[in-house]
Formats: structure tokens, C-alpha cells, sequence
């Protein structure tokens, strides 16, 4: 396979950003595809696809060039050979699944011990098939802006500007790219017709049931992807109040929400318990897509399972169960709550659920469970739990 010189250091200096200097691998990548000016359209989707496969299978490639993966330290030396090897095998992947074969599961999946014995613990029989699953490079989703138009002008929009796509079963707002292509220079995305957001995620919105009218609270908001996606929802009436606490996050949102032809939004950030006292019993639905370990998005974010642990993941539980506690507190009397992440563990999901009502009993009640998983819908893994606050 030709590579490029450029290209080639371009991806041995992201690697070492990634795993020397332990960076994110989705900021690293998207710093590439901003600066490289010179970059053609191949170049910038060689770089991304060479890199993001290189994380996603970075254990295997150990195991075959017989490095010990939890001793041998990374550095430009070891991420050159990472490198050859993939080239190599690249070109010959009949070859290199007889020699994976012969791996153990972890290694052959490309993940750490910890993550391959704690899924053998939680799903028995079914882990292989889900780990494989969310090994899979993930797919390009958009959700049409239903302010702006329907799904079906949008595709054919997107097939004007050469931008080939595909509906998505069950998911009524989403279309999935057959090809992966840069969208945001479309005069459709700058029409605001349309967001990237996985298939999946597009189900967490429609989940919460918010009606036109209804004052929602979108608790942790982040960029604002299932905030517009309630905004269109309630066609643009009633009042969605977006927190976070990043303030960038929601000056993103602003700019996001201009676009798209949302007037409702309001933001705040959450600088203090303050904010969220100030709104006790004043909402008719909140979302809580809560800070989680990502184990659902793996696809997406390949280096989260070399940075994550079971220590994070306990700490993300005890965090969890504090913004469950108190910013539920915002729901109305006979509100809708819902808990939503994009992680498969159930210490993260049902069992989070089934803590906070027992804690709280007879004031809540749950509704119903979602689950999304990779192995039925192609997307990333979520959850989400929709809870009835009771009137007393």
C-alpha cells in the first residue's frame, strides 16, 4: 500500500501524540484534517481511516510483532514497526487472520485483560459477539433537521452535491452515508438541514417524549446534538433550558442552534448547585445524558478502552448516582425524567436506575428501558431509562 511522506509522518506523530504523550485520538485527528491545508480528499481519508485502525487494533498488532503489550514501552521505534506490520498485513488479511487466530480473545479484539474478563463476566457467551461488534469502524450518521426540511428532500439534497446516502430502519430521522465524505462543507449542512449524530443517539431524544409547549431541561447538554434534536421535536415551541458545565460547550450550542433555525434554547452554565436549586420542580421533562465510561461509543472512540479503568469506571458511578440525586430534584410533579449514556455497563444503566428509585421510593417510577446495542442496530451502544416522577 503507497503511502505518501507526508502522510506517513503525519500518522507516525499522531500515533505518538495518542499513545506517548496519552492525547485523544478524535482531537488529534481532527486537528490533522483542520491544518493540513495541502491534504486532498484521499490523503485526509487515508490518514484518518490508517490512524483510527491502528488505535482500534493497537493490542493485536503487539501480539503479532511478540511485543509484550503490558511491558514494552511505547516509543517512535515501536510505533514505526506498528506501522510497517499494518502496512503488511493490510495488503495480505488472509494471511493475517490465520496468524490471529491463534491469538487469545483479547488479543485478537484489541483489548485490555481487565476489559475482556469484566465483559466475560456481564454478557458470558454473547461478549465475543458484542466485542467484535463494537471493533467495527462506525458509519457516518445524519439526522435530517425536521425544522428545516424532511428526510426525504434532505437525501436528495445531499445526492445533488454528490453525497450518497441510505435510510436507516427504525431510526425515521437518520440517513447513513454509503461512502464516508466531508459534509460539512455541503451547502445543506450550512442550510442547517441537517447534524451528524449516530443512529442510535438519534433514539434518546424521541425517548424523553417532549411535546410542543413543554419546558425541557437538558441537564448536560455538552455541544447541544440531542438539544436541537428536542428543539425539533417540539417544532421550535415551548422552552428548552440547555446546562453544562462548559461554557464552551454551550457557545458551541448557540452557534449549532443560530444554524438550525432554533429559537427556544436557552443556556446556562452550571458554575454552582445554585443553578440547579434555582430550577428545583420546574421542569415538565429533563434529559440526564450523564458523564459515562463511552463503552457504547468504542467505534467512535477506539483509544477510550488503552485509557479507561475499573477504578474510572467506579468513580463515573459515584458521579453518576450524585447528578441522578440532585438534578432530578428540576422534574415537575408527574414529570418525565430520563438517564440516558452511551455505555453498556450495567452498573452505569439499570442498575443506577433501580439504586436511584429505591433510594427515592414511592417518588418515582419507572416508565421504560432502552437499550441500544451494536450488535442489532449498526451505531454505537446506549442506554436510556424513562422515569415518572409521581405526584404525592
Amino acid at each position: 500500500m503507497k503511502i505518501h511522506r507526508p502522510i506517513y509522518v503525519a500518522i507516525e506523530n499522531a500515533l505518538a501524540r495518542i499513545f506517548i504523550e496519552n492525547q485523544h485520538a478524535e482531537k488529534i485527528v481532527d486537528y490533522y484534517l483542520k491544518n493540513e491545508k495541502k491534504w486532498g480528499a484521499r490523503d485526509r481519508r487515508l490518514f484518518a481511516e490508517v490512524v483510527y485502525d491502528i488505535v482500534r487494533y493497537w493490542r493485536t498488532y503487539f501480539a503479532v510483532l511478540e511485543f509484550e503489550f503490558n511491558s514494552t514501552p511505547v516509543d517512535k521505534a515501536i510505533i514505526a514497526r506498528v506501522i510497517e506490520s499494518y502496512l503488511t498485513w493490510r495488503e495480505r488479511p488472509g494471511d493475517f487472520l490465520k496468524i490471529t487466530s491463534s491469538l487469545s480473545r483479547a488479543e485478537r479484539e484489541s483489548v485490555p485483560d481487565w476489559l475482556d474478563e469484566w465483559g466475560e463476566e456481564h454478557y458470558a457467551e454473547q461478549w465475543g459477539t458484542l466485542l467484535h461488534a463494537l471493533n467495527k469502524p462506525a458509519r457516518q450518521y445524519l439526522r435530517a433537521n425536521e425544522l428545516r426540511c424532511d428526510i426525504q428532500s434532505l437525501q436528495k439534497k445531499l445526492a445533488f452535491e454528490q453525497i450518497e446516502t441510505e435510510f436507516v430502519p427504525n431510526v425515521p430521522t437518520a440517513l447513513a452515508l454509503k461512502e464516508r465524505k466531508n459534509v460539512f462543507k455541503t451547502e445543506a449542512y450550512k442550510s442547517g438541514f441537517f447534524e451528524m449524530q449516530d443512529g442510535g443517539s438519534q433514539l434518546i431524544a424521541p425517548f424523553l417524549k417532549a411535546e410542543p409547549g413543554d419546558r425541557v431541561i437538558d441537564a448536560c447538554a455538552g455541544g447541544g446534538g440531542k438539544t436541537l434534536h428536542l428543539a425539533a421535536q417540539m417544532k421550535n415551541k415551548g422552552q428548552i433550558i440547555a446546562l453544562d458545565v462548559h461554557e464552551w460547550k454551550l457557545n458551541e450550542l448557540k452557534t449549532r442552534a443560530k444554524r438550525a433555525g432554533v429559537s427556544i434554547v436557552e443556556t446556562r452554565v452550571i458554575e454552582s448547585n445554585k443553578v440547579i436549586k434555582r430550577l428545583s420542580e420546574s421542569a415538565d421533562r429533563v434529559l440526564l445524558d450523564v458523564p459515562c465510561s463511552g463503552l457504547g461509543v468504542l467505534r467512535r472512540h477506539p483509544d477510550t478502552k488503552w485509557k479507561l479503568s475499573l477504578a474510572e469506571i467506579k468513580n463515573l458511578e459515584t458521579l453518576q448516582q450524585d447528578i441522578l440525586q440532585r438534578y432530578s430534584s428540576m422534574v415537575k410533579a408527574g414529570g418525565t425524567l430520563v438517564y440516558a449514556t452511551c455505555s453498556i455497563a450495567p452498573s452505569e444503566n439499570e442498575q443506577q436506575v433501580q439504586n436511584f428509585i429505591a433510594r427515592n421510593e414511592g417518588r418515582f417510577q419507572l416508565e421504560e428501558e432502552l437499550h441500544i446495542w451494536p450488535t442489532q442496530l449498526d451505531s454505537d451502544g446506549f442506554y436510556a431509562a424513562r422515569i415518572k416522577k409521581l405526584t404525592i
